[in-house]
Parts: structure tokens; C-alpha cells; sequence
């Protein structure tokens, strides 16, 4: 009993919340790396307060979920009361040792509710992380289980922005150690047998990363006097493990102010001093380097840590760090291949179990985070007194005597193991500068203004990085390739002046074919990279319009790899800017046929096509430029927002817009040939550069039909209403088909009036005149006189699907098409009949998102838009989202179509299995039945599957089974609410008490075990109407 009640005393201890430190929840968050000091600053906003010690997060979610759905959620308080009686039902599982089903479900119902994007508070979250730590650990607990537990503790403490090191939390790090210590030093622990423990010891690697920010500064000193004892390179498989538990288990953050011997300063020289004490093993460089760079990100916002030019580290320690990353990048020096010795680490032993996944964790992303996280304005301090010589000697200046050293190493003709880390390193120095300054801009960092970076370091290390960038997105090795592209786009966002104007000069002459091929797929991938960026920044964005016009050649069926990077390019390009005309005045009128507003020109008489007078402006200023970019040496900067006044600049832009009508009919012209010169799809492989460009061209012309004006999207609407009546590309059916319901989501009334009249009397004519779809099919391979039945049939069904209610304009002749293909089709072409129902059924009663465009209404309709859309990035707290939600009108009609099409099959199939009877008679000769039944079969699932969001399979009065069965499993009588949601409690068990909550107090009689939540997910038919 004694050891029950402490087990009681201890979950009701972790159920009370936080540690004594959490009276500082008022704080605020200094959120991810680097990660805050335990002793914080107050902000004093109240309510940004209270939010915090409530919900638990400092920074907000970027969309309102809840404001932007089409139907009632649930209430806040009735979210709340769910996780709290999911909580309860977890802590009283584990008070009662029920770990599985109980304990286990409880996780999972608070993982699937967290997942909904809802937040747990702040007192919640401590106390479920306190208590998954503890059980993911706990001795005799099912390893499969605890794996279970162990996960659930990392998706609590994933994010950084919820619980502050030090603040709200600390976690004990010997639970940890003594789980390690069993695999590592195994002669130290009860058991002599290493591989006694079932345990994962991959899960605990990753245990530490999770918990080691939640580690207590002060325990430093107790784990140094735990860990060194072991260290001895007598024994050098002892001083592995040490550095091993060094690196997963020391706490790196900020210690408290005044405690000195807990200052990274007080015990760095002990660990260079180990380090000096193991020569040429790439496992420990790598370890110190991990334990180094999180030390320099954790303690940048601490005001109690000294820093300087080299962060937190001195000159002589900071040369030796560059000189281990000298050795890690593998860079061949003399004769030597590699400046390690491989039998030293051939001695680590068990210490291997302490290794990161050197995939998931390179040693290149530890290199740039420390440089990184020591880089400031210190960096920049000139010279001193007692240093005349020593000017702005710092860690960025031996960044950029390395970068210097091993710039030819860079170069395309010189690669070799050394080209994969060398640009892994140069992505991940951008990649962290960018994430710093962004935070920092933002004040999400918490940093001192001395160490803030500023605009000069901002440059200096931009001029560093540029010209190695330059080489490296070139490189022969498609990793490396990537990893500069990535590179080139960080630092173009960082100081576009200094890199676009080399990119274009580089990029000109590949895009015009006057270099080798290759550099020409380097160069429309670099552009794709640059697109957003070239579309926002004043003067560049006048060479885009040119830019897109040299990527068309690129679309061409014998070079598919170019042609996928090009239409990668364009799409990008659509994502950012509206291709609309901008060089004349528009006025709006509102079309009859969509309802929608329409840019109409007012001088009639000037066609979109003839734009050689409206572009030539933008033609001078291009020739010029790309003359200049020619001139100019390596080192080229331009800033044209100095350059050229804002309203030149407009000028130069709305004159470039003149030639989008004549880049839309060329690039619909490249695409039809090249769908018609794709190889047959049942040929093609999976993965294959065919099939790739097939799925490719629908995700390039969404964006691109979206973000034309009303007048080019005419033109497109024309162009590909021509081709899909005048053509049939077997091949290229599917792609088609995406092509075409692109183009009707845009504007569904005036694409379904151009569009479905065509194909339905194209469908009726093959299956009349031409007998298309009426004989029996073997094997997947569609007979050529089916073809063109197929290609219309495949071209309707995408017609219909997920346009909205427009498609009632013709429900009449598309009901009776149904009818009239079900009672002519047979064979494979029936199949794809069975498909055009599910989609229409699908069309009209499912809930989605209306809106394809790239602007809201409005913007079209105050005075249209102007050069300021381009890259404009919306509010997501204001925007206006268009759904489909099923009226009674759909729903009428898809219950039409149901119980014609399913009655149909259901009577087909009843006929079929009655003993005597049947038309068609089993004779195991021929195949007719079997093909009847199958065709029945397949039509009763379709039209099953597009109605299924009408079913309410939990309602008792439509389903008696299913609530039979329900019962009988339970033993006991569910309440079913209206919004779905089951296990309502009854009234007067609002308010539990703390014994309630821990499981000590009177139970109810029964409790169901595996009881789920349900929510509202706006069902479209009211309950008890005729309807339902």
C-alpha cells in the first residue's frame, strides 16, 4: 500500500505542473536556437503574457484555421473540456498500470487532437512531457510500448517556441544516463551483457537530442565529475564514451548570472585539452564540433556570457576549430588523401552507440552553425592599441581566408570526394545566416544589440560566399548542383545587388545557346531559384517577361530534362507576378456568362496580339542591360533603384507586359507539340523522364491559367478548346485531362459552355457512328477505335470535377450521357465512363476550395492591377476564401445520378446471380458474365465512393447494425450528438476535483476504454430533412 500511495504522491507531483522555476512564466520566449537563457527578460506586455502562461506558444499561427472554414467548429471551451478528459483518462490508466490498451490510446487520442491544430496550455504541456520523460524510461514497461511513449515525448517538446529551457522546464538527466550507460559502459553497470537491454538505443540518441535543452546548467559540474573518471586513452574506447555522453547529455544553454565556474568560458579550455589528447579522428572532431556550435547558438542572447570577434571563443581556440574543419572537408593536401588515421577510431567500441546519424545530422551543418552563431558586429572592430597589426581579425575573417584557400576546389573540373561537404558547408552558413537575420529582423531572437548582425556583416559575408556559389551551380555532381542552388537563392535574398546582376550576366548567354547545354539546365534551374526574388526587386524585375520568352525553346520532347526545368521556371514565375497586360488602361465590366469582372481595354481597336509598339521601350532597355552584363567584369554590381527613378522603372515593366499575349499562344503552341511526341504511356516507366514531364505540365499550368488576365485567358480557353476537339493524343490523355480541368477551375461557366457542348456531341458521334466502345476488351491496352471515345470521355470527367455548382447549367444532358454510355459501352471504355460519375457525384457533394486565383476580387476591381502585385505576399489573416459547399440544387441532382447509376448496377448484378433467369447464363464458355458482373461491380463502388460524404454511418436510425454492433462491443449505450461527437458526459461531471483527475476519486461504472472524439467537419445535408 506504502508503494502504491508514493506512486499516486509521484504522478499527482508531476500532474501539479512545472518546476518552482516556472514562476517566470510571464517571459518571453526567446524561441529556437539560440535557445534562451535561464534567466530571461520580462517584456512586460500583459497580454502577450497571459496568452503565453495560457497557451503555451510565443509565436503565433500564421492562418486562423477556424475563421477561414465553411461551416460551425466546435467551441474553445468544449476543445478544452475534450483534451482535459483525455488527459484524465491518461493519468487514471497509469495510476491503474493499464499502460496498453489504456495508456497507449489516451496518447494517441491527445496526439490525433494535437494534430488538429489545436494547442495544449502551457501548465498542460509541462506535465505531459514530464510525465512521457518518465514513462518512456521507466523500468519493466514494455519496450514497444515505452517506443510509444518515447515518440509522443518528442512531438511534445519538438517545437522550441512552446516551453523555455530553464524557465518552464527542467528534466533530470540520470534517468537518461543510467538507460546509456547499460550500451556504453557496460563493465560499470548491474548487467555484464551489453545486449541484454531490449531496448533501442537509436530512440535514446534521439531521447537526448529532445531533452538535452531542458538539462539544468547547473548540473554541469556533476556530470563532468560522472563522465571524466572514465576518460583514459590507455583505454581509448572509455574516452569515445566520454566525449559520446558529453555530446548527447551536457546542457548547452546560458547559465544563471553569478555562478562563474558554469560560464562556457570556465570549462572550454578542459575540452580542447581532451581534444588535444586524441589526434587525427574524424568521430571526435565531429563531436566537438557538435557540442562547440550548440554552445555558440544557445548562449548568443545571454548578456551574462562574454562575447568578442570570435563569439564566445578565443583567437588561438577559434584557429584551432577552423583548422578540425580544414580536416572534416576532406581536402586532399599533397600526397595524403585524408588528413585521419583510420585505426584511431577503429577503438571507439560501444562508443559507436553514441553517434548521430551522420545523414540526418552532417558535420557541415555543426561547421556553419557555429561560424554562424559567433559572427557579430564585433567582427568588424578595427584596430587596436595593443594590436596595430591585428585589423578586424575575427571568425569572419578566417571564413574568409578558408574560403579563399579551397576556393579552386569549387570548380566543376575539380571534383572529388571533397565537392559533396564543400557545398553542403556553404548551403548551410546560408541557410543559417538567413534563418538568424530573419529572426533577429523580427525580434524573435532576443539578441544584445552589440551582437545583432548588421547590414556591413551582412555584405561582407555575402562577397565571401559569392563567387564559389557562382562555380558551384555548375558542378558535375547533382547533390552538390542543389545544394549551390539553394545557396545562390539565400544570398540573393540577402543582398540581391550584389548576386543577381552575376547570375543574369552568367545566365544571358546560356538561355540565348551561346555556351555548352549543360550550362544551360544549371541556368534555367538557377532562374527558377532566382524567380520570386527577380520578381520583387525594383529594375530586375523588367528582365523577367524576357527571361520567360528564352526559357520556351527549352520545352522540347528531345531534351525532357530541360523541359521539365523550364516549365519549373515558368511555374515559378506564375506563382509570383499576374500575367497581365499592364501597359494599357483598363475599365471593368461584369461578364454575363461567369459573373465575374473582366479587364476590358478601351481601345477596341488594338488586338492583344500586336504588341511590337508596346514592347519595343522594354526591348531597348534589355539589349542594353545584357550589353552591360557583357562589359562588366566577375565582380558586377548594380542597384537600380538608384539607377532609375520609380516612375522610369514602371515605365521600362508595363511596356516588358506587352508581350504576354505572345508568350501564352507559344508556349500552348510548345506543349501541344510536345504532347504530341510523347512516347505511349503503357510504355513508359515508372519514374521515367517521360512520366515526370506528365505530372510536371498540370502543376505548370495551374499557376500559369491563374494568374492570366480575363483577355489571355480567352485566348488559352480558345487554343486548347481547338486542340482537344481537332486532336486525339492517346499518350498524352491524362496529362490533358489535368490540363483541361485547370483551365475550368479558373473561370467553371465560361470554360463548361466553350468546353462541354464539343465533347458530348464528340462522345455521342463515336459511340453512333463510329461503334467506339462496343465490343469486348482483353488486357489493359484500348483498341484504336476507342481511342477517340476515351480521350473525350477522360477530358468530360475532368471537366466536372471540383468546378462547383456551374456543371447544373447541364445536368440534364450529362444525365442522360450517363445513361445513354452505361446502355452502348462495354469493355475498358466503360470503366472510364464508371469514372465520369464517381467525378460528377464527387463534384457536387463534396466541400472544397473554390479559388484559383492568384488576386483577390477586389484588387481586380479597384482600377485593376498595378507593378505593386508583383511578389506581393497576402495577409494570411485576411484573406477571402471561395468554397464549394453542396446546395440543395447538387445534392438533388447527385441523388438523381445515385440512384440511377447504383439501381442500375444493383439490378444488373441481381439478375446476374439469380439461378434461373438471367439473360446471360454461366456456361464457363464464354466470358460475358463474368465481364457484366465485374462492370456492375465496379460502377456500384465508384458511385459508392462519390456519394460517400452523404453517409452517416454513426446515426442509428439510417445504420441499425452498425449501432447494434457498437453496442455489443461495448456493453454499454453511446450518446450520439449532432455534431458527431460521442461519449457526451452527463450534466453536473463539468467540474472534476484533483483526485478526479488523478484516477482516486469515485469512478464511473464502466468506463469505455477506447473512446474517441469526433468533431464537425461541416456534413452538407441537414439531419432530419427529406433530403437525408
Amino acid at each position: 500500500m506504502a508503494a502504491n500511495g508514493a506512486h499516486h504522491d509521484r504522478i499527482a507531483e508531476l500532474h501539479a505542473g512545472g518546476h518552482s522555476g516556472s514562476g517566470g512564466s510571464n517571459e518571453a520566449s526567446r524561441a529556437t536556437s539560440p535557445g534562451p537563457a535561464a534567466s530571461g527578460i520580462d517584456r512586460g506586455d500583459a497580454d502577450l503574457s497571459v496568452d503565453i502562461a495560457r497557451l503555451g506558444r510565443t509565436r503565433p499561427r500564421i492562418f486562423p484555421y477556424e475563421k477561414y472554414l465553411p461551416y460551425e467548429t466546435e467551441t474553445r471551451e468544449q476543445r478544452e473540456a475534450d483534451v482535459n478528459e483525455m488527459i484524465k483518462n491518461l493519468y487514471v490508466a497509469v495510476a491503474s498500470g493499464d499502460f496498453v490498451p489504456g495508456a497507449v490510446h489516451w496518447t494517441k487520442e491527445i496526439r490525433g487532437w494535437m494534430s488538429l491544430k489545436f494547442d495544449l496550455t502551457k501548465k498542460q504541456r509541462i506535465a505531459l512531457v514530464k510525465l512521457y520523460y518518465e514513462l518512456c524510461l521507466a523500468p519493466g514497461l514494455e519496450y514497444a510500448v515505452a517506443e510509444r511513449f518515447a515518440s509522443m515525448f518528442m512531438v511534445l517538446t519538438k517545437r522550441k517556441h512552446y516551453l523555455r529551457p530553464g524557465v518552464d522546464l527542467v528534466l533530470d538527466w540520470r534517468p537518461l544516463y543510467k538507460e546509456l550507460k547499460v550500451f556504453v559502459l557496460p563493465s560499470e553497470s548491474s548487467t555484464q551483457n551489453t545486449y541484454s537491454s531490449k531496448r533501442n538505443v537509436r530512440t535514446l540518441t534521439k531521447l537526448c537530442t529532445f531533452a538535452q535543452l531542458f538539462f539544468d546548467p547547473r548540473e554541469i559540474p556533476a556530470m563532468l565529475d560522472e563522465f571524466l573518471p572514465y576518460y583514459s586513452m590507455s583505454f581509448s574506447e572509455h574516452a569515445f564514451v566520454v566525449l559520446g555522453l558529453l555530446n548527447l547529455l551536457l546542457p548547452t544553454s546560458a547559465p544563471p548570472d553569478g555562478e562563474e565556474k558554469l560560464q562556457p568560458q570556465y570549462y572550454l579550455p578542459t575540452f580542447f585539452h581532451l581534444w588535444a589528447t586524441v589526434n587525427r579522428s574524424m568521430m571526435v572532431d565531429m563531436r566537438f564540433l557538435d557540442i562547440f556550435s550548440r554552445q555558440a547558438r544557445d548562449c548568443l542572447g545571454s548578456e551574462v556570457v562574454p562575447f568578442g570577434p570570435y563569439g564566445l571563443f578565443s583567437e588561438e581556440q577559434s584557429s584551432l576549430i577552423y583548422t578540425a574543419v580544414l580536416r572534416l572537408l576532406e581536402i586532399p593536401v599533397g600526397q595524403a588523401t585524408t588528413p585521419y588515421s583510420g585505426s584511431v577510431d577503429l577503438g571507439a567500441g560501444t562508443a559507436l552507440f553514441l553517434e548521430r546519424d551522420p545523414r540526418k545530422h552532417p558535420v557541415s551543418h555543426s561547421i556553419a552553425r557555429w561560424i554562424v552563431m559567433s559572427l557579430s558586429p564585433h567582427c568588424l572592430s578595427p584596430a587596436t592599441e595593443s594590436n596595430p597589426n591585428n585589423k578586424s581579425r575575427s571568425v569572419l575573417h578566417q571564413l574568409e581566408g578558408l574560403i579563399q584557400g579551397i576556393e579552386t576546389f569549387f570548380h566543376p573540373s575539380n571534383s572529388g570526394s571533397w565537392t559533396k561537404p564543400l557545398s553542403q558547408l556553404i548551403y548551410y552558413l546560408s541557410d543559417f545566416f538567413v534563418m538568424r537575420w530573419n529572426r533577429e529582423q523580427s525580434g524573435e531572437y532576443v539578441v544584445p544589440e552589440d551582437r545583432k548582425l548588421n547590414e556591413e556583416v551582412r555584405r561582407r559575408f555575402v562577397l565571401c560566399l559569392r563567387d564559389v556559389v557562382f562555380m558551384g551551380i555548375y558542378a558535375k555532381s547533382g547533390t552538390a548542383m542543389n545544394y549551390s542552388l539553394s545557396t545562390l537563392q539565400s544570398l540573393a535574398y540577402l543582398e540581391p545587388t550584389l548576386i543577381l546582376p552575376g547570375a543574369l550576366q552568367r545566365i544571358y548567354p546560356a538561355m540565348q545557346g551561346l555556351v555548352e547545354v549543360h550550362r544551360t539546365v544549371s541556368s534555367i534551374r538557377a532562374l527558377q531559384m532566382l524567380s520570386r526574388i527577380i520578381a520583387t526587386t525594383k529594375g530586375f524585375r523588367c528582365h523577367l517577361t524576357t527571361l520567360l520568352g528564352l526559357a520556351l525553346p527549352g520545352i522540347d520532347a528531345n531534351d525532357l530534362d530541360k523541359t521539365m526545368h523550364s516549365l519549373a521556371f515558368i511555374q515559378s514565375v506564375c506563382y509570383n507576378i499576374p500575367l497581365h497586360d499592364l501597359s494599357k488602361t483598363p475599365r471593368l465590366e461584369k461578364s454575363e456568362l461567369n459573373g465575374d469582372y473582366e479587364m476590358i481595354d478601351d481601345d477596341s481597336s488594338v488586338r492583344p496580339s500586336s504588341d511590337s509598339a508596346g514592347t519595343a521601350l522594354a526591348v531597348e532597355w534589355i539589349t542594353s542591360q545584357v550589353a552591360r552584363f557583357e562589359t562588366e567584369g566577375p565582380g558586377i554590381e548594380i542597384d537600380y533603384s538608384s539607377e532609375l527613378t520609380p516612375e522610369d522603372e514602371e515605365t521600362i515593366l508595363k511596356s516588358s507586359t506587352a508581350g504576354f499575349a505572345e508568350f501564352v499562344i507559344s508556349f500552348l503552341g510548345r506543349v501541344f507539340t510536345l504532347l504530341q511526341n510523347l512516347p505511349d504511356a503503357a510504355r513508359v516507366k515508372s519514374g521515367s523522364p517521360e512520366e515526370n514531364v506528365v505530372n510536371t505540365l498540370p502543376a505548370a499550368f495551374s499557376p500559369l491559367l491563374a494568374s492570366l488576365s480575363p483577355e489571355l485567358y480567352d485566348i488559352a480557353l480558345e487554343h486548347v478548346a481547338k486542340f482537344v476537339s481537332n486532336h486525339v493524343v492517346h499518350q498524352a490523355r491524362d496529362a490533358m485531362a489535368f490540363i483541361v480541368n485547370a483551365l475550368v477551375k479558373i473561370s467553371p461557366r465560361k470554360a463548361l459552355h466553350r468546353l462541354l457542348p464539343d465533347l458530348m456531341t464528340s462522345i455521342r458521334t463515336e459511340i453512333s457512328e463510329n461503334g467506339a466502345g462496343s465490343t469486348r476488351t482483353t488486357g489493359s491496352e484500348i483498341l484504336p477505335r476507342d481511342r477517340a471515345l476515351v480521350w473525350n470521355v477522360s477530358l468530360l470527367s475532368m471537366c466536372v470535377v471540383h468546378v462547383g455548382r456551374d456543371v447544373l447549367d447541364f445536368q440534364e444532358e450529362l444525365f442522360d450521357l450517363a445513361n445513354f454510355m452505361q446502355d452502348h459501352c462495354r469493355g475498358i471504355p466503360l470503366v472510364h465512363v464508371s469514372n465520369f460519375v464517381h467525378h460528377l457525384l464527387l463534384n457536387l457533394t463534396v466541400t472544397y476550395t473554390m479559388d484559383y486565383r492568384l488576386f483577390e476580387k477586389q484588387d481586380m476591381r479597384h482600377g485593376g492591377l498595378t507593378p505593386d502585385c508583383w511578389g506581393k505576399v497576402p495577409d494570411p489573416a485576411e484573406l477571402n476564401i471561395n468554397w464549394h459547399v453542396p446546395s440543395h440544387e447538387e445534392i438533388d441532382f447527385a441523388v438523381k445520378v445515385f440512384e440511377a447509376q447504383a439501381g442500375r448496377a444493383l439490378k444488373a448484378l441481381g439478375e446476374l446471380i439469380k439461378d434461373d433467369g438471367s439473360v446471360i447464363k454461366r456456361d464457363g464458355v464464354g466470358k460475358d458474365w463474368s465481364d457484366e458482373m465485374s462492370r456492375n461491380l465496379v460502377l456500384l463502388r465508384l458511385t459508392i465512393s462519390g456519394c460517400s460524404r452523404l453517409f452517416r454511418s454513426e446515426d442509428g436510425t439510417v445504420s441499425p447494425e452498425y449501432t447494434m454492433v457498437e453496442k455489443e462491443s461495448s456493453g454499454e449505450e453511446m450518446e450520439v450528438e449532432g455534431v458527431g461527437r460521442t461519449g457526451k458526459k452527463e450534466a453536473g461531471a463539468d467540474e472534476e476535483t484533483e483526485d478526479d483527475l488523478l484516477g482516486l476519486g469515485p469512478q464511473e461504472e464502466d468506463e469505455k476504454v477506447k473512446r474517441t472524439f469526433h468533431y464537425p467537419t461541416g456534413y452538407p445535408l441537414e439531419i432530419g430533412s427529406p433530403q437525408y
